[in-house]
């Protein structure tokens, strides 16, 4: 019936280590939780401290994130409060259906031992009806799958653990629960109509005697509500097994074709995907989406697992099918030497930290792992106090091999609590070597807590780009106030492009706390718009400007990041820039992602503005923008998958004033070397393929608008430059 048998002993393969740390003692310090979509294992953990109904408070240790049965063993000082699980696309693997394609948070409502999409949405009931009781709520989920023509089954198999179960109405909970996870978008009224449909369609199939294995139905949601419909539809079926392949680094890979271990029952055409478990790429191999075909040569020696999958014309995906692949080699991984560990062990041990302060020490780890091969070594770094969630704190690491540290230490801590753990692979063996390290005692912050939240009662300012009833985009500087739940603005003129207003004097909208978030409500021709602010501690803005925030603004679903200034002269800098200012005017500072998992970077941009006639070897006027240390791939084009970083690059200005402005090309962006480190040069040629010119005392809007697939983790470029007439390329 259900789908687990090799894939749990995949599973188990690929998390040693993983196990629980359940407490036999007659005085228990913890208490366990089980996540089910099947059993979710390796998902994050969090809870609910402040009993408002989201999950704000990362675990530690074993109880930050389940184990590879699903389960999590979790302080008992958090009994009673709401759990939330959260799949990670990648990292999560499900026991049913295998490695997780996509994000999604599973909660309790602080009580039982079970996390399901069933109690899920009994968490979702409790959020939208503050008056609702916990069994009320629970009411109305067993009476959606357990109605006229529902389902016949428990309440406590509906809140239990159904995968253990091995009943046709176990397995209906199964199907029930893995709809709702995939539509895990929908609001909780849909979900509700979702589950009972579900319900009365696998019920009709259980009394008519049919199968449930591989039921994958096509299910339709009405836009604007209407009734829900469940067209009958299996899943592609594993049919067979593979046979491990075993060969040399270097040896040609013969070419293995899965498509015969896959069978439709409906005969629909069926496209085949292949994801390493527990690892990044595929180690040099891939598959064909339409032969199943896998090819490739392998780059790295070591075992590697994969999980097959073949999904039908109507999006249903297969279980997956585990595939695995050794390779042999005669170059040794690197080795930890211990006596190194125990000296940096010695240097650690000596930091003197606080909660809420930065840790300047650093960390030489060049000497901690030795290769007999002679192979260089690439590091990676994390710390227990930056992983699961963004805190802010972050440990970074050169090629070198010194590890520093960005951000301010997030939390207190005894000695040996918190750990640093630094790894390096050789290039040949796919293994990360690992070596730990731990933190010294971290002291409480010694200041008060801040009454109220950090929005409030303070005036920022923000750069924006917007017509505001103009012919063309430009970049304003506006001032913003959240004072006694009410939003103020400043009056947006002419003068923002140069100025910041120093007052927000006009009353836009209303506000709220809920959490840590500022939610705002804005009224517009009768309809509410709303508006989350949500504080971001992943990098120190003071490094761009003291006393600025980094915050996300989502609508919509659509989160952008912002920068809020509280110097009015440092957003200023931004939008005064002349051509003739020296380097310390014409450059500013941005945080960028780095290679690491919430790892940030603090860069440089640089403007250059100039004509040709006073730029030799250079036949264009032009206006460059200099971002220093990163290169162009990815800029203005997708790279490697990824969708490009920039939307669009543009230039605006009174005499360039079509609605896009002059919108850079991909072409136009030149990577510029620094030794071995690249600069991207993007350049705006005027007169190239346009009549533009640089015009005197005219003020140009340089606007690099993030793309939707990064504007959560990236802030825009904006910035306005006036020609004066003199050119300055120091």
């Amino acid at each position: 019936m259900k789908k687990q048998g090799l894939l749990a002993a995949s599973i188990a393969m690929a998390l040693v280590g993983c196990g629980s740390d359940s407490d036999s003692s007659s005085n228990p310090t913890t208490f366990s939780i089980t996540a089910i979509d099947g059993y979710l294992a390796y998902a994050n953990v969090r809870v609910d401290t402040t009993q408002d109904g989201i999950c704000d408070t990362d675990l530690t240790g074993k109880s930050s994130q389940t184990d590879v049965d699903g389960k999590v063993n979790i302080p008992v000082a958090h009994l009673g409060a709401v759990v939330c699980v959260e799949a990670v696309a990648g990292q999560t693997i499900d026991s049913n259906r295998g490695l997780v394609q996509h994000d999604f948070t599973l909660a309790n409502a602080g009580s039982g031992a079970i996390i399901n999409p069933m109690t899920n949405m009994v968490n979702k009931l409790l959020a939208a009806d503050s008056e609702l009781t916990v069994a009320e709520a629970e009411e109305q989920v067993v009476a959606a799958i357990t109605g006229d023509e529902g389902l016949e089954v428990s309440q406590a198999l509906i809140f239990g653990d159904y995968i253990a179960d091995t009943t046709e109405q176990a397995e209906a909970l199964n199907l029930i629960g893995e709809v709702l996870v995939d539509k895990s978008d929908q609001d909780i009224d849909t979900k509700l109509k979702l589950a009972q449909a579900m319900a009365e369609a696998t019920q009709e199939m259980i009394e008519a005697g049919d199968s449930l294995d591989d039921y994958s139905p096509i299910v339709n949601i009405p836009p604007g509500g209407g009734d829900i419909t469940v067209i009958p539809n299996t899943r592609p079926k594993v049919v067979g097994t593979t046979e491990p392949v075993e060969l040399t680094l270097g040896e040609a890979w013969r070419p293995y074709n899965v498509s015969d271990k896959f069978q439709d029952a409906e005969g629909d055409d069926m496209s085949f995907t292949m994801t390493v478990v527990d690892g990044d790429g595929n180690n040099g191999l891939s598959i064909d989406s339409e032969t199943g075909m896998i090819t490739g040569e392998p780059e790295g020696a070591g075992s590697f697992i994969y999980h097959i999958f073949a999904t039908d014309e109507h999006e249903a995906r297969s279980y997956p099918l585990t595939f695995e692949v050794t390779v042999l080699t005669d170059n040794q991984p690197p080795v930890v030497d211990e006596g190194e560990l125990a000296y940096l062990q010695s240097e650690m041990n000596v930091w003197m930290l606080t909660e809420g302060e930065s840790l300047t020490d650093t960390l030489d780890v060049s000497a901690l792992f030795t290769d007999q091969d002679g192979d260089a070594l690439e590091y990676k770094v994390e710390t227990t106090l930056s992983t699961t969630s963004r805190t802010g704190f972050n440990a970074l690491v050169s090629e070198q091999g010194v590890v520093s540290f960005s951000g301010l230490l997030p939390r207190s801590s005894a000695a040996d609590t918190e750990t640093l753990t630094v790894s390096v692979n050789d290039g040949v063996n796919s293994e990360w070597v690992a070596a730990t390290l731990s933190f010294p005692v971290i002291e409480e912050s010694p200041l008060p807590p801040v009454d109220g939240h950090p929005l409030e009662d303070n005036t920022w300012y923000f750069l924006e780009r917007g017509s505001n009833g103009t012919k063309y985009a430009q970049v304003w500087c506006d001032t913003v106030r959240f004072e006694d739940g009410e939003i103020f603005y400043n009056d947006r003129g002419l003068t923002n492009k140069t100025e910041c207003t120093t007052e927000a004097t006009l009353k836009v909208g209303t506000y709220a706390i809920e959490g840590d978030t500022l939610v705002g409500s804005f009224v517009d021709d009768e309809e509410t718009m709303t508006m989350a602010y949500d504080i971001t501690n992943d990098y120190d803005t003071n490094l761009i400007s003291q006393g600025a925030l980094t915050m996300l603004w989502t609508e919509e679903g659509k989160s952008s990041r912002y920068i809020g200034f509280s110097n009015k002269a440092d957003a200023e800098k931004r939008i005064q820039v002349k051509s003739s200012h020296g380097p310390e005017l014409r450059d500013a500072y941005l945080y960028w992602p780095g290679e690491q998992d919430h790892q940030y970077e603090l860069i440089s941009t640089s403007l250059q503005m100039s004509t040709a006639e006073l730029s030799s070897g250079n036949s264009h006027d032009y206006i460059k923008v200099w971002m220093n240390g990163i290169s162009c791939d990815g800029l203005l084009s997708s790279h490697n998958g990824d969708a490009a970083i920039f939307e669009r690059f543009t230039v605006t200005s009174e005499s360039i004033s079509a609605s896009n402005g002059d919108t850079l090309n991909s072409q136009f962006c030149d990577d510029v070397f620094e030794g071995d480190t690249p600069n991207a040069v993007l350049s705006f040629l005027f007169g190239l393929n346009n009549s533009y010119s640089l015009e005197l005392d005219e003020n140009y809007s340089i606007i690099g608008k993030i793309s939707d697939e990064w504007s959560q983790y990236i802030t825009d470029v904006n910035f306005n430059m006036v020609w004066d007439g003199s050119s300055n390329d120091d």
